[in-house]
């Protein structure tokens, strides 16, 4: 998402159009399930070119490694803080480094939509598997009470007791099982 952008915020930097690179930072930070803490472009010389918070434009930050590498080893990185990560990414245009664009981003918020999506999972799959369950039951608990049935008749007729013929009931393998019994007896 923040890659997406880098080549819009880079054309703009060079450019010097503050403007435009004020409405991407806030729209970018408009993003709310972005959970982001806080975005800004930075010139190559450390300045605050745009920030997500006036009063921080003008400002002089410390400028990131990657911006001052003349060979950096990719076009940005992450690193990790105190519940957040930090994304900078380099604005290039054409072959020189116009600056950065670093966003941070809230590890609370994203563990708040994990909490949330495994919650909502839970709450569909838990009564899917409940009522899943509980028809095997009453299916399986059928079936049996026909098979005891039949094996009670069954034993009834090794003893010689030949009784009323069982009642037959469905159209599956035990119906037409009974049925045969029935007529064997």
């Amino acid at each position: 998402m923040v890659g997406a952008g880098v080549g819009v915020f880079a054309q703009s930097m060079s450019e010097r159009d503050d403007v435009l690179l004020d409405a991407l930072l806030h729209e970018l930070q408009s993003r709310r399930e972005l959970g982001i803490l806080e975005a800004y472009v930075l010139d190559s010389d450390g300045r605050v070119a745009a920030h997500s918070r006036i009063e921080e434009y003008g400002k002089s930050y410390p400028v990131p490694s990657l911006v001052v590498d003349p060979q950096p080893a990719g076009l940005s990185e992450v690193s990790d803080e105190s519940n957040a990560f930090r994304v900078v990414s380099l604005l290039r245009a054409g072959d020189h480094t116009a600056g950065a664009v670093i966003v941070r981003f809230s590890t609370r918020q994203l563990a708040d939509q994990v909490r949330s999506e495994l919650l909502w999972i839970v709450g569909v799959t838990v009564p899917i598997l409940l009522i899943s369950g509980l028809g095997v039951m009453v299916y399986g608990r059928r079936m049996a009470n026909r098979l005891q049935r039949l094996e009670t008749k069954a034993l009834a007729l090794g003893r010689g007791e030949w009784g009323e013929p069982l009642v037959v009931t469905g159209y599956d393998e035990i119906s037409r099982l009974t049925a045969a019994f029935n007529r064997m007896s």
